[in-house]
């Protein structure tokens, strides 16, 4: 019979030195001529005489221009999908900000109607519906304009309906 310790899995800490991170396995990094040890039961980082030469945007695990895509407007911008009652698609917006700007609603509704958080009405006070612009986002609207059709006693016909 194995000891249990021949079983235990390694623990990964999110916590890196140099580009190599911490794990149960590896308490302890060189850095130069020094080390930087971790202490998982305090939480704490020691550092001793330790040369921190591997920094993401300086020659280490990224490098400056892949920065830029990562960062800023475009990293997080996702497309949002204005649809009619009906289903027919309305319009395309780069963002849910510029969506608010031309709909004159505040950019946490635009958000909220598009992440599902409204209780009362699927449907926007101006009569649309806002969805991401992502397989779920037109998924799930396509199910929320069929069961409000449904309500509403008529048939559900979308136009110009995205592919999903």
């Amino acid at each position: 019979m194995l000891p249990a310790m021949a079983f235990a899995e390694t623990t990964q800490y999110d916590l890196f030195v140099n580009g190599e991170q911490f794990t149960s396995d590896n308490l302890t990094i060189a850095c130069g001529e020094g080390t930087a040890t971790y202490n998982p039961d305090a939480q704490t980082l020691t550092l001793s005489n330790a040369s921190i030469t591997n920094v993401p945007g300086y020659g280490g695990k990224y490098q400056a221009s892949d920065m830029g895509r990562m960062t800023g407007a475009d990293s997080t911008r996702r497309p949002v999908l204005k649809f009619s009652a009906t289903g027919e698609l309305l319009e395309c917006y780069s963002s849910a900000r510029q969506a608010a700007k031309q709909n004159y609603f505040s950019y946490q509704a635009i958000i909220d109607r598009c992440n599902g958080k409204c209780k009362r009405h699927v449907l926007a006070p101006d009569g649309n519906y806002y969805a991401w612009d992502n397989t779920v986002g037109v998924r799930k609207a396509k199910e929320d304009l069929r069961a409000l059709a449904r309500q509403e006693g008529r048939l559900f016909a979308p136009k110009n309906w995205p592919a999903t």
